[in-house]
């Protein structure tokens, strides 16, 4: 069993991470004294009253602000960032995908290729379709869903991104600039309902709000690292961005 740590940054959601995110972790039979559930003061009675058997930190407001605060406060350590409304944990299956109990396989996969490589992050396939999933593990810059990731923490792990809008992209280039390689699980990817679920960035931003800073920053992240992305339409209007592809090696979970 590796040592790391499962720290997931919350806002707003204490009614529903019990059935999403923790009821994931506990149907993968990960224990609790390995997960950290990180909130603003003015909600911590609310996640501490629900989840009594939980540790609840006192964090700061904010997706980037909250997981630099979680990096300061773990340094040296190896940290997985979960959002708080993953439903499943999946698996390719076919040309589809079924549900998986198999996350400390995973994550331990995940450390074991990062230290393999001399990379710092590890991912997984960021949408739930076992028809473009594969049976591999990359290293070339692809795109690491923010939702479920982990990293190697060190001094390079604070990126001088700032915005909650596009910082999973910010991320995955910010790690490959310095290591030039990340690691991605192909077979597997975390289930939750982008932009849909009441609290997180939900609270903050409207849809409408939140499509025009992705685009501001999704066009701020292209003016940075014109070598590593490019932003495009897509067909229902929403602007988006593309990393770069480089290298792939061959392996399999």
């Amino acid at each position: 069993m590796g040592d790391y740590l499962i720290c997931i940054p919350s806002y707003d959601r204490w009614t529903t991470i019990g059935k999403n995110t923790l009821s994931m972790l506990e149907e993968n039979n990960i224990s609790k004294d390995k997960i950290e559930i990180y909130v603003v003061e003015e909600q911590y009675e609310n996640y501490k009253n629900m989840y009594p058997d939980y540790k609840i930190v006192i964090g700061v407001k904010g997706v980037v602000n909250q997981k630099n605060f979680i990096l300061l406060q773990n340094q040296n350590k190896d940290i997985i960032f979960i959002d708080d409304d993953i439903k499943h944990l999946y698996k390719k299956e076919g040309n589809g995908q079924e549900i998986c109990t198999d996350l400390e396989k995973v994550i331990n996969l995940g450390f074991k290729t990062c230290r393999e490589e001399e990379t710092k992050i590890w991912g997984l396939y960021p949408a739930c379709s076992g028809y473009f999933m594969k049976h591999n593990i990359t290293t070339e810059l692809k795109f690491l869903v923010g939702c479920l990731f982990g990293v190697i923490n060190n001094e390079n792990s604070i990126m001088d991104w700032e915005y909650d809008n596009g910082e999973d992209s910010a991320r995955t280039i910010h790690y490959y600039d310095i290591y030039k390689k990340v690691v991605r699980i192909n077979d597997r990817c975390p289930k939750t309902d982008y932009k849909k679920n009441k609290g997180g960035l939900q609270s903050i931003y409207t849809s409408e709000e939140r499509e025009i800073d992705n685009a501001e920053k999704f066009n701020l992240l292209k003016e940075i690292y014109p070598q590593y992305c490019k932003v495009y339409i897509k067909k229902n209007g929403e602007v988006n961005i593309k990393l770069h592809h480089y290298k792939t090696i061959s392996s399999s979970p």
